[in-house]
């Protein structure tokens, strides 16, 4: 009996060995922040699923590793709010935004929130449609200069996941709902404050075709996470763009839309994507019209 009660505690000994010995070491706070800053502004992740983005920021940013301010001084906390700053651009993350939130918290505790780190932070409570969190900002910090939000309108009563495009009255946004289940046609992303989507739209309309398919089957999208301006937009829609250009309400309604860089353009068949084009160079304008033409023919469209 002794020599079983021997084996017994010999074997939950080893096994209390055994798990902490095979139990992950967590990376230190300088690993991870050196390989999420890599990863983040490697030009090569551009226009990847968000789902790649993802894994990257629980690979190095694991909950219970990003806590440990301790082991960072100010220059590694200001890399890592850099980091997530830019990882949130690409991916749209929420849980980015959760754990950005945390190191900004932090940086009000060292002192390190200048007015520029408050303007960003506000853009991206903004960008998530987070409106009560951009006002407490502004009025915790009543004289930084914050772009302010303009009055936004809904047309009807939304729930989550519809989906809904935000256009420009006189003075106010108005939010109106939208279905593209079965649209065939061109998505073109792009930005009001965008020197490619402007040369796009200059030289697409330089082309007859190209300038009445665009100006018959195009839908003009800007998104979450571009400043909300009412003169921006209405200037821009008057004048000769062939696409007209309205803000997404928030860029998870777009299961078809995976990169919101500007421009890029999506070609749809029955509510699919068959094509994308990505980017419009001035130089490279021949190269570009030809993308454009290709996309067409695929959807079937002349």
């Amino acid at each position: 009996m002794k020599y079983m009660w021997a084996f017994f505690l010999s074997a939950i000994f080893v096994m209390g060995c055994q798990a902490k010995t095979f139990r992950p070491d967590s990376t230190s706070f300088e690993e991870d922040v050196n390989a999420i800053y890599e990863n983040t502004f490697d030009d090569n992740y551009r226009g990847l699923p968000t789902e790649d983005y993802a894994n990257v920021l629980n690979s190095h940013f694991p909950k219970g590793n990003f806590l440990a301010f301790a082991e960072i001084d100010d220059e590694d906390l200001l890399k890592i709010k850099s980091s997530l700053t830019n990882f949130l651009l690409k991916t749209r993350n929420a849980d980015g935004m959760t754990r950005l939130d945390t190191v900004y918290k932090e940086m009000e505790r060292r002192k390190l929130m200048d007015a520029a780190a408050l303007k960003t932070r506000h853009r991206l409570y903004v960008a998530q449609r987070r409106f009560d969190e951009a006002r407490s900002l502004r009025a915790r910090f009543p004289k930084v200069d914050f772009h302010l939000v303009p009055v936004i309108q809904n047309s009807k009563p939304f729930k989550h996941g519809d989906i809904s495009v935000i256009e420009a009255a006189s003075d106010r946004l108005i939010r109106k709902p939208l279905d593209v289940s079965q649209k065939t046609g061109v998505i073109m992303v792009g930005s009001t404050g965008c020197f490619f989507s402007r040369f796009a739209m200059e030289h697409i309309s330089e082309d007859e075709t190209l300038n009445r398919l665009f100006q018959e089957h195009s839908l003009g999208l800007m998104g979450s996470w571009d400043i909300l301006s009412i003169p921006a937009v209405i200037e821009y829609n008057a004048g000769p763009a062939p696409v007209k250009l309205q803000y997404v309400w928030s860029e998870t309604e777009w299961p078809q839309i995976n990169y919101w860089g500007t421009p890029t353009f999506y070609f749809l068949k029955d509510g699919e994507v068959v094509y994308r084009h990505i980017g419009w160079l001035k130089e490279d304008r021949m190269q570009n019209l030809e993308k454009m033409r290709i996309g067409f023919e695929l959807i079937g469209l002349r």
